[in-house]
């Protein structure tokens, strides 16, 4: 439920950001403790579920894409970067989510909390960073800086398809 929250207050975001950059960042800072109770909390009532984790991932990955739409929105940044951006994030995970799984025995083993999406989640804080840097000091970095997160999640996406590969040929050997 909590990881409803953290999506309405993301749209929030997109509706506030062109007009009010210090509420729509108060809106992203308040879904993203959200998001970050969301699972602990669930563990710890024990309401912990497969269909939790796939709702926390579906969510965070939702609320990532509606931030970048709402940068692009308020023209912070262009499109054409921020739909790469968005793809090449959406990919990372993707692939590094893949690659877990193939490593268990069983979807029961699954977690969220191994450190494997360690990389895309910190490219994404980084992200929300630089728009606080934004609103606080008027610096506008996010153009310059979302191509080179985009490039390192390539990478990364590249590493994490030759071990996708690897694992499928040893196998089928």
């Amino acid at each position: 439920m909590l990881s409803h929250l953290g999506v309405l207050l993301i749209v929030l975001f997109v509706f506030l950001v062109p007009t009010d950059r210090i509420v729509a960042a108060a809106c992203l800072a308040l879904g993203t403790l959200v998001d970050l109770i969301d699972g602990p909390l669930s563990r710890y009532q024990k309401r912990s579920s497969n269909e939790g984790k796939l709702t926390d991932i579906i969510s965070d990955n939702l609320r990532f894409a509606l931030f970048i739409v709402g940068i692009v929105y308020a023209r912070l940044s262009s499109g054409l970067v921020g739909v790469i951006y968005v793809y090449v994030v959406a990919l990372s995970f993707c692939l590094r989510t893949v690659n877990r799984v193939a490593e268990l025995e069983s979807w029961e083993e699954f977690r969220l909390t191994g450190g494997f999406l360690i990389l895309p989640n910190l490219v994404i804080g980084l992200s929300y960073a630089t728009f606080l840097v934004l609103v606080f000091s008027d610096r506008n970095y996010l153009s310059p800086v979302y191509p080179i997160f985009s490039v390192i999640l390539l990478f990364d996406c590249l590493f994490s398809y030759i071990k996708l590969v690897r694992r499928a040929k040893k196998e089928s050997h």
